[in-house]
């Protein structure tokens, strides 16, 4: 309808698809597992999660489409006037709107409705500053801010409120408007109606407010494509395509172990604190013994346990559950951390329990933002959907870490390290440690061991088998996998076996995007740079039983 409103007042008016959208759905037809293909905002969110591992963003490759979209306006004076040029939409179209004037000089008056969107304004490092930062770009230009009065956004007031000084440093207040209008978050009469008045007046047009009478058209009538859709109707470069394209652009060389010995422990020392200032980990920097409270202890089952809270690091703390047999254990002490938490009550099934039954000592523990750290107690959607406890509690908490400077990944690889450094002063003396990484448990062990030589074994069981994998593959069934900012450029989960000092690696059933066990062909191939570097301290088994995982841990 606002395309047509502004057609019957004499405007050209480009309408495009942007990224997940339209004729760009690319989401379609999900593997069954995953039920049915989320709406938009949940496709966004499939790429914007994939995407920021070869380091771009959804906000970034929807702007890209509407400034080619601009580009092409340019192209056609024949009908365009080239110095009247605006740019419009709601909801995630405002943002674009608005992002698009930014980026492209050539937009002369911008009107963002209700403008936003839990990716569209969500960048690469994160969101409110950044945003403020690219919305600076777009004074004096005018721009109309459009609300609805009943749509509960009065967030919209203080961004106007922000960007009005810049106005007044170029003397173009009136350049700059914020309305509110009847009506919810929506593009409908009102709305459209007031973007019309704005662009009349800053393009001298006479055109009027009101909108006349409109009919739209069915929206098979104004498909561009046969089917619908420009995957199945015309193919061509899909958003996978393009992050694989970058992940190949970007991805460090892996060598061949050279034959003399000192080269070869240079260049893992190099690699290693490459990897570790990508996770933003300074290994070599003094830290303090951790404090820490005992907060309860429990005994049954031949076993005893100890709860424990542990600073990791000022205001953030860790849970931990210390399970020993009630006699001598033995062996270095295990440390386990899942991607779901520590064990919440006993049961002789779950592994740290079954691991120190058979005699070893067992700290379980939950790193920062899981198990009773977790605002949401684990809870989730589905990933094809707009998540919003994920990305509102989670994602955007991650992503923020990442702007920070220590990823959210590296920080729970942190808080292992952590732990072992008060494990060490409440025995007195330096301590040997197995970690044991069960899902997204495996990428945080796997890390504090690139970071910790005091890490005697590592074993991952059920973790994604490489980031490579993800990137090439349309679909996946993954969270919290994605949140170190270009990684690729530095290293993938299946180099880190090589770069972990002298420990002993055991991958056990390695996944794939969709968390299916791989097979150990493709495994093999996951793991072949790591292999020829670590020989024989690189185990990797797959296929393995539930009933079998006992036996091949104390092996």
């Amino acid at each position: 309808e606002f395309g047509l409103g502004l057609a019957e007042k004499g405007y050209v008016v480009v309408a495009l698809d942007p990224l997940g959208q339209g004729e760009r759905t690319y989401w379609n037809e999900p593997p069954e597992e995953l039920g049915a293909k989320g709406g938009p905002v949940g496709q966004h969110h499939y790429e914007l999660r994939r995407g920021f591992l070869v380091g771009r963003s959804l906000s970034g490759l929807r702007t890209r489409d509407g400034v080619r979209a601009v580009d092409y306006m340019l192209t056609r004076d024949d009908i365009i006037d080239p110095e009247r040029i605006g740019v419009a939409g709601n909801s995630g179209g405002g943002q674009m709107a608005m992002l698009i004037a930014a980026c492209h000089e050539a937009v002369k008056v911008c009107c963002a409705a209700h403008p936003g969107g839990s990716c569209e304004n969500m960048y690469f490092r994160g969101g409110r500053e950044w945003d403020r930062m690219v919305m600076s770009l777009i004074p004096p230009r005018p721009l109309i801010w459009i609300v609805g009065d009943q749509s509960g956004e009065s967030h919209h007031q203080g961004r106007f409120t922000w960007l009005q000084p810049l106005y007044e440093v170029f003397g173009a207040t009136d350049a700059h408007k914020h309305e509110w209008v009847e009506g919810v978050h929506n593009m409908e009469r009102p709305k459209r109606e007031a973007a019309y008045e704005w662009l009349n007046r800053w393009f001298g047009i006479n055109a009027g407010r009101e909108e006349g009478e409109i009919v739209a058209l069915e929206e098979q009538e104004l498909w561009c494509t046969d089917t619908g859709l420009a995957e199945t109707s015309i193919g061509g470069i899909m958003p996978w395509d393009l992050d694989a394209r970058l992940m190949r652009e970007m991805t460090p060389e892996r060598p061949a172990p050279p034959a003399d010995g000192a080269q070869a422990q240079q260049f893992l020392a190099e690699r290693r604190q490459s990897v570790l200032a990508k996770l933003g980990i300074d290994a070599d920097a003094e830290r303090l013994v951790p404090p820490a409270r005992e907060v309860g202890a429990w005994e049954g089952e031949g076993l005893r346990a100890r709860k424990l809270v542990v600073e990791a690091e000022r205001g953030i703390t860790i849970a931990a559950l210390v399970i020993e047999p009630v006699g001598r254990a033995s062996g270095d002490t295990i440390i386990h951390v899942a991607a779901s938490g520590k064990p919440q009550q006993y049961d002789p099934e779950l592994l740290p329990f079954r691991l120190a039954q058979a005699g070893r000592r067992v700290v379980s523990v939950d790193v920062r933002g899981r198990g009773e750290y977790d605002a949401e107690g684990g809870a989730v959607g589905r990933v094809v959907e707009y998540d919003r406890t994920q990305w509102a509690r989670r994602d955007t908490v991650a992503i923020s870490c990442a702007d920070a400077g220590r990823p959210i990944m590296g920080a729970r690889a942190m808080d292992l390290v952590t732990l072992m450094d008060y494990l060490d002063a409440e025995s007195g003396q330096r301590g040997r440690y197995e970690l044991i990484g069960e899902e997204l448990g495996g990428a945080w062990v796997l890390m504090a061991s690139v970071a910790d030589e005091r890490v005697s074994s590592v074993t991952t069981i059920g973790t994604l088998s490489c980031w490579a994998r993800l990137i090439e593959t349309k679909w996946n069934a993954l969270r919290d996998y994605f949140w170190v900012p270009r990684a690729l450029e530095t290293f993938d989960l299946s180099d880190l076996p090589a770069l972990a000092h002298d420990a002993r690696v055991s991958i056990i059933n390695p996944a794939d995007p969709m968390l299916h066990p791989l097979e150990a062909s493709a495994a093999a191939e996951d793991f072949d740079w790591a292999r020829q570097w670590c020989g024989d301290r690189l185990r990797i088994e797959c296929g393995v039983g539930e009933s079998e995982m006992p036996d091949l841990l104390k092996e």
